[in-house]
């Protein structure tokens, strides 16, 4: 860096620089994440964002002797996702890149480095407040109730066909019990994920879990669980002996790889834990819903008169800065895709 004015060029490396550093940042990052297991993203193009999907209603009615077709019309469901600002910025003195003993590149590249990470993360970090705060009156999904609820509609648009609760309790994985309980809770949960209908009220919905996503206290128990090959069975497969329950959790059950949500830690006395049923393919909600308006993007601003970053403020200041903004919303979808299960 020179010690007197800054030119043009100078100013579009350092630019440059900020760029190749957030790319890097976002690349290593967006590894190990497990917030993609339970959240469909929804690229946006407007403020509000209105997602309509059909409810699976079809059904093949037997009529005997009659000829006649009977006729059931469509049932549609739509939720608005309203995308909001999110933003910050950092301020430089110009003088810390222009002076022989200034630090700017230094300020500029680590605020980068770590604001870099922060939007790369932000996905995550919301998803896990929509987990945690999922149980409360203020959390609801598209049928009005909140999003973990003991009673939630089969059919949003006709009560009558019946409920499905998201909220699994008795179901305790933790150290407290021994192995093959834990393992018999698993399987107590794929009942109940198995066991829930179509909106019609007549056929399976053909759900199964896939992953666990657990705080990092419960954690070690759950890929221990699930990572074992075999194990002391006194209930699994019932009577004593030794049980192969990789084969029975991951084969059978479907349970996958767990991942640790260090988010979760002292969530619930550490013993509550989520299961992700398979995402549909079909459906443009998955659990959980990150609706993307702008994604992340930083911004250099110069002060420099007639370059595309002008800024009179800046100039008057003789400062640099820079802008990181986005706008999106994180939110819930489909109750059916996460279960909460509690000790």
């Amino acid at each position: 860096m020179s010690t007197g004015v800054l030119t043009q060029v100078e100013l579009m490396g350092i630019e440059d620089n900020m760029r190749s550093i957030v790319e890097t940042e976002y690349d290593r990052l967006s590894l190990d994440q497990w917030w993609q297991r339970c959240t469909r993203v929804v690229p946006s193009k407007s403020r509000r964002e209105i997602i309509m999907w059909l409810l699976s209603t079809a059904q093949i009615t037997r009529t005997g002797m009659s000829p006649n077709v009977p006729m059931h019309g469509l049932t549609m469901l739509d939720h608005v996702y309203e995308n909001t600002f999110a933003r910050e910025g950092i301020q430089i003195p110009r003088s810390e890149f222009e002076d022989a003993d200034g630090h700017g590149l230094d300020l500029a590249g680590s605020w980068t480095r770590d604001v870099s990470a922060a939007a790369a993360y932000f996905p995550q970090y919301e998803a896990a407040k929509l987990l945690m705060a999922g149980h409360t009156s203020g959390a609801l999904a598209y049928d009005g109730l909140p999003y973990f609820y003991a009673a939630h509609w089969l059919n949003p648009m006709n009560h009558g066909v019946g409920t499905y609760s998201n909220i699994i309790s008795g179901v305790d994985i933790s150290t407290a019990v021994t192995m093959d309980v834990a393992a018999e809770h698993l399987g107590k949960i794929f009942a109940s994920i198995a066991a829930i209908k179509m909106p019609n009220g007549l056929y399976p919905r053909k759900l199964r879990p896939e992953a666990i996503i657990a705080g990092s206290t419960l954690f070690p128990r759950v890929a221990q669980l699930t990572g074992a090959e075999f194990i002391a069975a006194s209930s699994v497969g019932g009577g004593g002996g030794t049980s192969d329950i990789k084969g029975y959790l991951k084969g059978k059950l479907g349970y996958g790889d767990p991942n640790c949500a260090d988010e979760l830690s002292g969530f619930e006395s550490d013993t509550t834990f989520f299961v992700i049923a398979k995402q549909q393919t079909s459906s443009q909600l998955g659990g959980l819903v990150y609706v993307e308006r702008e994604p992340f993007h930083i911004t250099f601003y110069t002060g420099e008169g007639g370059g595309t970053g002008a800024n009179v403020d800046l100039d008057r200041t003789d400062t640099l800065e820079w802008h990181i903004k986005g706008r999106n919303v994180p939110d819930y979808g489909h109750p059916y895709l996460i279960f909460k299960c509690t000790a």
